[in-house]
């Protein structure tokens, strides 16, 4: 059972998630986030300084998820793990897209712009080394954030399956083969 701390967390994390599809992120307020999770406004201070703090730590948890399985399959020479990485972040996507991005489509960019951060300071830590190393993986990410990006804003009229095998025709060619 979580205890009481995580689950404040949780229920401010979800509110500010359900008000980012209601009105734009600039507009929330603290007031909207409390009223909305149904806690104490002292509640929401012990856990986050400000909505930005929220909007971090959402963000955290999107980069998390996705960065555990991402930075190996696209900075990796491996298509299988390419690919089972692809298919599951697919339907991440379309089983989790309440949560994280049918938000309005004016604070789609403030979500993304937060997860771009996080991938740039990870991507700091990596020490870069030959030239195809360097830019494989970032043209690999820069395919699939592109091709995500206008999924969700068209209304996300594929399935996961169709959105994969496009995908994956494409990234393959970005591959360099395995020696």
């Amino acid at each position: 059972m979580a205890d009481g701390r995580s689950f404040v967390t949780n229920e401010i994390k979800a509110a500010f998630l359900e008000l980012m599809r209601e009105k734009s992120y600039m507009d929330i307020t603290v007031s909207d986030v409390v009223k909305r999770a149904k806690i104490a406004r002292m509640s929401f201070y012990r856990k986050f300084k400000s909505v930005s703090d929220v909007l971090d730590s959402v963000s955290e948890d999107a980069f998390s998820k996705f960065s555990e399985n991402a930075l190996p399959a696209f900075n990796g020479n491996d298509p299988k793990v390419l690919r089972e990485f692809l298919f599951s972040f697919l339907y991440f996507f379309k089983d989790d897209n309440a949560k994280y991005f049918f938000v309005r489509k004016d604070n789609v960019d403030v979500l993304f712009s937060k997860f771009y951060e996080r991938m740039a300071e990870t991507e700091q830590k990596i020490p870069a080394l030959s030239l195809e190393k360097k830019y494989a993986g970032i043209a690999k990410f820069g395919f699939v954030d592109g091709t995500l990006h206008k999924w969700i804003a068209t209304g996300m009229t594929e399935t996961p399956e169709e959105l994969f095998s496009f995908m994956m025709k494409y990234l393959q060619t970005m591959s360099p083969p395995v020696v």
